[in-house]
């Protein structure tokens, strides 16, 4: 589990203020937190009990009072985009040449010595960032990626070709510009079902639009009625779709 450095840091403040698995109020979180406004307060606390860092529970003697417990120990919770020093040494990256010229960044104007400050710390030790490692993308989400983007029609229909695809999940964070997008594409890999389907979310929708290619490309005819009827400006050379 991992948690942003902004949350971490207000968890922090708690634990060390309130300690683990003790009870207390949404008052003295306000007393702790007191730079900030109660929508913020409010968001940590329910942050917090989303991730099941802190039990919330409700008062004995009043009901609508919620009491809540830290349960999570810091040294348990992971942190994100947090720099921490560590006992190594720094090691030289090799800005200067054999020489022992000051040929630095790409100019010989430079002093060793401004380099040297730029990729050293004062303490002469290296320090390593903890960054969350990105969740792989399922295919779908690739194919909304390139679709939102607007990326070149060819690896596109590629994808959706070979891969079996959800795309209830494609379209769902998907605008109608993008589904008209997808479903122009699908029309051309004659997928007519899939197509119609897109189609009747999106008909009545009249707005035309293009895309803006740094390649323009001659459009065959039979692309051009497809393009007409999804109002958009496809800019695709004919596709072999055996190739694909």
């Amino acid at each position: 589990m991992w948690i942003p450095r902004w949350l971490w840091e207000r968890y922090r403040e708690l634990r060390l203020k309130i300690g683990l698995n003790n009870s207390f109020s949404f008052k003295q979180a306000k007393e702790i937190f007191s730079y900030n406004r109660n929508e913020m307060i409010y968001k940590t606390l329910n942050e917090l009990e989303r991730m099941n860092i802190i039990n919330v529970e409700r008062s004995k003697n009043d009901k609508r009072v919620k009491r809540y417990k830290i349960v999570l120990e810091l040294k348990d919770i992971p942190y994100a985009d947090i720099t921490i020093p560590t006992n190594k040494q720094q090691e030289p990256h090799g800005f200067l040449s054999s020489t022992g010229s000051a040929a630095i960044f790409g100019t010989t104007s430079a002093k060793p010595s401004a380099a040297f400050h730029r990729m050293y710390s004062k303490e002469g030790k290296q320090q390593i960032t903890i960054a969350k490692k990105p969740a792989a993308k399922t295919i779908e989400e690739y194919l909304a990626e390139n679709i939102k983007t607007y990326k070149s029609a060819e690896p596109i229909l590629a994808i959706v070709k070979k891969e079996k695809i959800d795309f209830r999940k494609v379209i769902r964070n998907l605008n109608s510009f993008q589904i008209r997008y997808l479903g122009a594409l699908l029309e051309i890999l004659n997928k007519k079902e899939l197509a119609e389907e897109l189609y009747n979310l999106t008909k009545k929708d009249n707005r035309k639009f293009s895309i803006f290619p740094k390649q323009v490309k001659k459009v065959p005819e039979k692309y051009k009625k497809i393009a007409k009827k999804w109002r958009i400006n496809l800019n695709i050379d004919v596709v072999n779709i055996d190739e694909l």
